[in-house]
């Protein structure tokens, strides 16, 4: 009764930890047609014994609850675990592990909102922050950070997991332009952080802040918010952040048509992203570079860029810098009179759009 718990399957490492169901019990399940096992390995329950098994389960309050937080701390532990991997070499394995158990980390993540354990849910938060930004589920993601950030209001103890909370929930909404509510979600986050010192924390806020502020095309307080940001990456030994406040300015410098001073900031974003190890973090400052390369002509050199970031945005299945990167691609083949090519790349852009 007690594999109940799960949703979406289950590994029988899980099984073992959270239900206490060695292999003998789970081989003897799937022996009488109780339990599936899938070629991947992972087990489900049928539905009818889900419902049934269930009900047994509710019936003793302090058990299912025990339960619940069993499961709670073995996925919240797992995303915890993730969170280098994230960051490196190890990204994609690791994305793939999140979407295999997204279903279970949903039901732990909203029994730690009910519990309002903010050290739990910030530890686990970045593990899901990272997962649904490359995965361009933004919307999704901002709910869930917007759910713990307001589980946690008023607990004074847990203000500075609620400010990181908050910072994840407005980078999401910033991605998904929802640009009033990223702004009030950083700004909170800004405010709490400012009294505490937790540089690298700030510097996320700062990024999300900057974003925000491009996007409304204040572009000095952008510029000033970036470049704050960086100098805390650097203070916490962070080359992902680095590079990610490099690019902003880089993006920023752009945007106000500054090409010039704009390039060597991307190209040392893409040189301290390369050394970072995280292959999604050089994916927008090669985009940017591939974009400044158009601006001066040199069409060689920005589809050879292109061709890098559309192989690193297939391996994340980044659909979000997918559709950019290929957009850009059929311009580059329109402007150098391939047109049949840079047609088929127009429709192929706008059907991952």
């Amino acid at each position: 009764a007690r594999l109940t718990v799960f949703r979406g399957g289950f590994d029988a490492e899980a099984a073992q930890r959270v239900a206490d169901a060695g292999a003998g019990t789970l081989d003897a399940l799937v022996g009488y047609s109780l339990l599936r096992r899938g070629n991947d390995g992972r087990y489900d329950l049928h539905e009818s014994l889900r419902q049934y098994a269930g009900e047994k389960v509710s019936a003793d309050p302090e058990a299912a609850a025990a339960l619940r937080e069993a499961h709670a701390r073995h996925y919240a532990g797992m995303l915890t675990g993730l969170r280098a991997d994230l960051r490196a070499a190890g990204q994609v394995a690791a994305l793939e592990q999140v979407q295999r158990e997204l279903d279970n980390a949903r039901l732990a993540w909203e029994w730690l909102v009910d519990r309002r354990d903010g050290q739990t849910l910030a530890n686990c938060g970045e593990s899901l922050y990272q997962f649904f930004s490359i995965r361009s589920r933004f919307f999704e993601g901002a709910g869930w950070f917007e759910a713990a950030a307001a589980a946690l209001e008023g607990l004074e103890e847990a203000r500075g997991w609620m400010a990181a909370l908050l910072s994840r929930q407005g980078a999401l909404q910033q991605r998904a332009r929802l640009h009033d509510e990223a702004l009030n979600a950083l700004e909170r986050a800004r405010a709490i952080l400012a009294e505490d010192d937790e540089p690298q924390e700030m510097a996320f806020c700062l990024i999300g802040l900057g974003g925000v502020y491009l996007r409304r095309k204040t572009f000095d307080p952008a510029l000033k918010a970036s470049r704050q940001a960086q100098e805390l990456f650097e203070r916490a030994d962070s080359l992902d952040g680095v590079s990610y406040a490099l690019y902003l300015q880089g993006l920023i410098l752009d945007r106000m048509g500054d090409f010039e001073a704009a390039e060597p900031l991307v190209e040392r974003a893409v040189s301290v992203a390369r050394r970072s190890g995280n292959p999604r973090r050089k994916i927008a400052p090669l985009n940017l570079l591939g974009d400044l390369a158009c601006i001066r002509g040199d069409y060689p050199a920005a589809e050879q860029i292109f061709a890098e970031v559309l192989e690193t945005c297939r391996q994340l299945d980044d659909r979000f810098n997918l559709g950019i990167v290929v957009n850009n691609l059929a311009t580059v083949y329109h402007l150098t009179g391939r047109y049949d090519l840079a047609e088929g790349t127009y429709r192929e852009s706008l059907t991952i759009c």
